[in-house]
């Protein structure tokens, strides 16, 4: 359709005397080899192929395992589900030697959507348990936004409901392990996929 409507313009402006000689031998470098039947010139497909080549940037597969998540969860829910990527972690950046003294009983994550920030700390009370607090900020600045519900998912999908208290969530009694954290908020959901805590 494309096709025929570029060669008829081509026509009518050859016939207005529109199209210069340059023009004509430019465009015989991209001969329609094709027979009456086509569709399509062969010289709109090569230009076409030209378009569409590897000129294409690929993106990050980080950004697509997050884009993937927030379509699946979104035609599950109905809602907007922003889906946050880690930013920081404690645990895996490096510190300076001396400086790690409280590093196996407390833990900072920060994760990040394009609307939020959303923070995480982690702190051991036994062996085998640990309490979460965590807020979640707006990226244009201002106070913390109170979740409507902050629920806490495991591997079996077993669920730990946070309390909001104050523009943060509490959630204790964590065995580690990983998570996904999901934070309700009024007309939309954050999403922390795969999250560590105390492992």
């Amino acid at each position: 359709m494309a096709s025929t409507m570029i060669a008829r313009a081509y026509e009518r402006s050859r016939e207005k005397g529109l199209v210069r000689m340059e023009d004509e031998v430019a465009l015989a470098g991209f001969p329609d080899e094709g027979g009456p039947d086509e569709q399509e010139p062969t010289w709109l497909k090569r230009v076409s192929r030209a378009l569409r080549g590897p000129g294409i940037v690929q993106a990050p597969q980080a950004v697509l395992d997050c884009a993937r998540v927030a379509f699946i969860e979104r035609r599950k829910s109905g809602s907007v589900v922003h889906v946050a990527r880690p930013l920081f972690d404690s645990w895996t950046n490096m510190a300076p030697l001396g400086l790690r003294g409280d590093a196996a009983t407390t833990r900072h994550q920060v994760f990040s959507t394009a609307w939020h920030d959303v923070d995480l700390w982690g702190e051991r009370v036994s062996d085998r348990l640990w309490y979460l607090i965590g807020q979640v900020l707006p990226k244009q600045g201002g106070p913390a936004i109170r979740p409507l519900e902050a629920l806490l998912i495991s591997a079996d999908k077993s669920v730990k409901t946070g309390v909001p208290d104050n523009g943060e969530f509490h959630i204790p009694s964590v065995q580690p392990g990983y998570y996904d954290l999901r934070l309700r908020l009024t007309g939309a959901e954050v999403l922390l996929p795969n999250i560590q805590v105390g492992v």
